[in-house]
């Protein structure tokens, strides 16, 4: 027998057979690049897009599990944090690669603050438990740019 753990969204019981979706990343290539400014200015249309996706996430949600449930995709606020942005752009800057790359390492060190620092950074970032699956969905809206 499996036995599967995970957080309940809905408050109700549910039976029947289980199917299991597991999405398979693909790895993210560190890439050199020569202009930096260029690179940098691909980053608004993705995070438009990657904002505008997280919305309809959290829209569709809203009206299928409530506000209550729904919140966990408002991560898209996390997409405009200064910090966040900084941190893409300085990695582009000091290491001349690509934005996938500087999104993808980002969104790890971000991941791994929430969970290493718990109450005090989810105070200073909105919605921490929810930030590696969204800000991947944003790396994916960054290499659709391209």
């Amino acid at each position: 027998m499996t036995t599967l753990k995970g957080k309940g969204v809905y408050g109700a019981i549910a039976l029947g057979r289980i199917s299991v979706f597991t999405r398979k990343e693909a790895p993210v290539k560190r890439t050199h690049i020569d202009d930096i400014e260029a690179e940098k200015a691909r980053l608004e249309p993705a995070k438009e897009k990657a904002t505008e996706q997280l919305r309809e996430i959290y829209n569709k949600a809203l009206k299928e599990v409530g506000e209550a449930n729904a919140q966990i995709f408002e991560i898209h606020m996390m997409i405009e944090d200064e910090d966040y942005n900084d941190s893409i752009s300085s990695i582009i800057e000091t290491q001349s690669v690509n934005a996938e790359y500087a999104v993808a390492v980002t969104a790890d060190n971000f991941a791994a603050m929430f969970a290493a620092h718990g109450e005090l950074f989810q105070r200073r970032h909105k919605r921490p438990h929810a930030v590696h699956p969204c800000l991947r969905q944003a790396e994916r809206c960054y290499r659709a740019v391209r």
